[in-house]
């Protein structure tokens, strides 16, 4: 996933899985 501007670490977190 391409991280958005609210919760982006957590969108990196899952592509990182």
């Amino acid at each position: 996933k391409i991280a958005n501007g609210s919760g982006s670490e957590q969108d990196i977190a899952e592509a990182k899985i």
